[in-house]
Order: structure tokens, then C-alpha cells, then sequence
């Protein structure tokens, strides 16, 4: 196990009695002008927008807004949210939605400490330490992501094509508030998508090469067999308060990063599931189910050793005492069964690939250099697992 420092400084307030307290707890935050970012119009459909405006009014606080921000969310809602932040002199900002508009958010919170000509460059492409960041608390309207208790954000340059990351203590929501309830109006696919996402950020954190981890290997897999069983309630129609509660809770833990303490954690695949999202609108939960086994049936085919022990675990408690290359094997069947894809054809993709096409898959993904810890992934070795993505 490798040392580590560990806060999560997020109060989260769970359920649905904690709706009421949003303007008691941005007041809290001695917040005179805020800026509201949310989406199209799910959060005025669910009765969210009027609600939290007049709380806020209550409490005699100034609100502006930024609405319309998309899935994947753009670089130019950032900016947009910038020149308010800038206009208005706003001190702190309020996401109501899900992880696209709190990434949004985090995005906008430190936008208005650069020029914006140099925004994209030195905050996302080389990563410089943020000079600082605005306050920000959510209203999570679908888990999945667990943003809410990380400082990650992921923005799509359109204008490029680019798909990067930022990442900073500074981005942690100081506040969390999340209403299961209100999530089960959300579009059926973006739930059972969301919660493959859940999966996803446990599997990224439990497969990488630390030794000695198994407080959070044990911690991992458990929490995976509840989402597990979890995705196969809803989808035998026997959801209940209870499922959707668990759901959430789970999402909030997934990506707290408490499970990743004293272990290196293996992230190629979210990079390089990107360019799916960006060039042929896979939704973002599904493009990992596509990656995310192809990566491990690489990784397995050049270091066997190196994924045996906790590939077996996992077998041993998800997939019925399976071991080794079946294990994986067994992942694609289970997210074939929720109904994700696991290849291009799965996914709507009828483009006949040549190893050109899988090498040009691969770029975006490293262009700016190695990604991966369990082994060095460059443009080529990325390109064997874009292949793997292709098997009939």
C-alpha cells in the first residue's frame, strides 16, 4: 500500500427533506450573487427551478443564470459562464443537474482567473495548478458520476475536438444535496448508463498493481456486487425507494476516491473512451463498457500475471467462480445484459475499421502523451485495444 492524506471535505445532505434547505445552506456560504447552472429543462419539469429560486430569494440573495448546458458539456457553456461570472461579479455558483452540468460548473468556477483565448490551454491541455476557484454547491439530479465529491471536471472543446480533464482540490463542492426521488423520472437509458458508470469508477480503482490492498479491494467488490444487483432490480422492473436510494449512495461513494487511498488506480480507460463520445455520441457510461473490458483482454493477453489475482477475486464474487480471460469475458456478458454495448457494431457503429482507423482511435486519447499505470500506453498499444472493440 503507498501512503496517502485523505480528506473529503463535502458536506453531502441526503434525501429528500434536505430540498428545502438549499437556500439556508448557500446563505451559509455568505453567498450574495450566485450564479444557477443547469441544464435544458428537466430541472423546471421536476418543479426543481422554482423551488430553489425562491429559496434563494428568501434569503435575499441575487441570482443569475446559465441554463442549456448539454451532456458532455462544452467548453463554450464555460466561457458563457464566465463572462457572468465576470459581468456580475458572482461569488458563488449553484449546479442543479448531473455530472455534466456540475463538471460545467467546477469548469466555470476558476474560468473567470484566465483570458479566455488561454483558458483551454493552461487549464486543460497543460494542466497548470488552478490559481484558484469559486465556491460551488450541487443539487445532484442523477448519480452516476459521483462529481459531487470530487474536484474533477471534464469538458468537450467542440471547436477542437477535444475531450480533457481538469482536475483540483479547489473544485470540490462545499455542498452536496441529493434526492434519490427525483431521479427516476430521468430517461431510462441515462440511468442504467449512470449506474455502469458507478461500476466503471470501482473497476478503475480496483484493477492496478499496488500490493497489500485488500481493505479496499474487499470494499470495492462489495460495493460492486450491490450495483450489480442493483442495475438487475431495475431492470426486472422491481425497483423500489430503497433501490434508488442505495443507487445514489453508491454513485457519491464511487467517486469519493476513499476506495483509491494507498492504491495507484488504472484511469486509461475514460481517456480513451472519449473520442467515442466525441466522434460518434456514444453515451459516455457506454463508450467505457466498449473500452473498459478491450483494455483488460490487452492488458491480460502481455501480462497475465499482473491481473490474475484480482481478476480471480472478482470472479470468485461476481461471476460465479470464473477465473483469468473469463472473467473479462464474463464483464462483456454482464454489460451486454444490461443492455451497453460492448462493441462498435453493439453500438450503432457500422464502420468498417482498418488497423489505420484504430491507430487514428487512439490518437486523441495520447496525444499528449503515455496514459495508463499498469503498463505504458502510447498511440500504438492504444490501438490494439480500439481492435479488440471490434471482435464479432
Amino acid at each position: 500500500m503507498l501512503d496517502f492524506s485523505f480528506a473529503l471535505p463535502t458536506h453531502i445532505h441526503f434525501g429528500e427533506s434536505h430540498l428545502e434547505r438549499i437556500g439556508t445552506l448557500t446563505k451559509e456560504q455568505n453567498a450574495k450573487r450566485v450564479l444557477l447552472v443547469y441544464g435544458q429543462s428537466s430541472i423546471k419539469r421536476l418543479g426543481l427551478y422554482d423551488r430553489i429560486l425562491n429559496q434563494l430569494k428568501k434569503e435575499d440573495i441575487n441570482v443569475y443564470e446559465v441554463s442549456g448546458v448539454k451532456p458532455n458539456p462544452s467548453f463554450e457553456s464555460v466561457l458563457e459562464g464566465r463572462q457572468k461570472i465576470l459581468d456580475h461579479d458572482i461569488d458563488f455558483i449553484l449546479a442543479v443537474g448531473g455530472g455534466s452540468v456540475i463538471d460545467a460548473a467546477k469548469a466555470m468556477s476558476f474560468s473567470h482567473l484566465y483570458d479566455a483565448d488561454e483558458l483551454w490551454q493552461r487549464c486543460f491541455i497543460d494542466r497548470e495548478a488552478l490559481k484558484g476557484a469559486l465556491p460551488l454547491g450541487c443539487v445532484v439530479t442523477l448519480s452516476g458520476t459521483g462529481t459531487e465529491t470530487n474536484g474533477n471536471s471534464v469538458i468537450t472543446n467542440e471547436a477542437t475536438h477535444e475531450k480533457w480533464s481538469v482536475r483540483s482540490p479547489l473544485l470540490r463542492p462545499v455542498f452536496g444535496v441529493i434526492d434519490p426521488e427525483i431521479q427516476q423520472q430521468a430517461p431510462h437509458d441515462y440511468r442504467i448508463a449512470s449506474a455502469i458508470d458507478i461500476m466503471h469508477h470501482l473497476f478503475e480503482q480496483y484493477f492496478d498493481t499496488t500490493e497489500d490492498t485488500e481493505v479496499s479491494d474487499y470494499l470495492i467488490v462489495g460495493l460492486l456486487k450491490s450495483v450489480k444487483t442493483l442495475i438487475e432490480t431495475i431492470l426486472e422492473g422491481k425497483e423500489t425507494k430503497g433501490t434508488r436510494q442505495n443507487l445514489a449512495w453508491a454513485s457519491t461513494l464511487g467517486l469519493s476516491f476513499i476506495f483509491q487511498q494507498g492504491k495507484l488506480g488504472e484511469w486509461a480507460s475514460h481517456r480513451l473512451s472519449y473520442v467515442l463520445t466525441e466522434r460518434y455520441g456514444v453515451i459516455h457510461g457506454y463508450a467505457l463498457t466498449m473500452v473498459y473490458p478491450a483494455l483488460l483482454k490487452t492488458l491480460y493477453e502481455d501480462i497475465p500475471d499482473k491481473l490474475e489475482r484480482r481478476l480471480n477475486f472478482l470472479g470468485q464474487e461476481l461471476f460465479e467462480g470464473q477465473e483469468g480471460k473469463a472473467v473479462i469475458e464474463r464483464m462483456q456478458a454482464m454489460f451486454r445484459a444490461f443492455g451497453a454495448p460492448t462493441t462498435y457494431l453493439e453500438a450503432g457503429i457500422k464502420d468498417t475499421f482498418s488497423e489505420a482507423d484504430y491507430l487514428d482511435l487512439a490518437g486523441p486519447g495520447t496525444a499528449y502523451g503515455d496514459v495508463g499505470t499498469i503498463v505504458p500506453i502510447n498511440q500504438a498499444y492504444a490501438s490494439k485495444i480500439f481492435k479488440h472493440i471490434d471482435e464479432r
